[in-house]
């Protein structure tokens, strides 16, 4: 987090590239089929997304701060 940043405003962000990417991973599965296997790491950033909107809709500063833990687990590699 950069000086100034605040953990909602890094959150956000990290709402936005974990979804762009599980949105690229959603356009994979598709063109590769069922042996791709990607269902399961589609799954897991859909719950750490929801888990940061839940906790950013009730202003709840623990759980953003490990939501925001969890979605800087996914890469940005595809």
């Amino acid at each position: 987090m950069a000086e100034g940043e605040s953990v909602g405003t890094c959150l956000l962000d990290e709402i936005e590239r974990v979804s762009a990417k599980r949105e690229r991973w959603r356009e994979y599965a598709k063109d590769a089929g069922p042996q791709a296997n990607l269902q399961f790491a589609i799954a897991m950033m859909t719950v750490a997304i929801d888990a940061a909107k839940t906790a950013l809709a009730n202003s709840d500063t623990v759980a953003c701060i490990a939501a925001l833990e969890s979605l800087r687990g996914f890469d940005s590699d595809d």
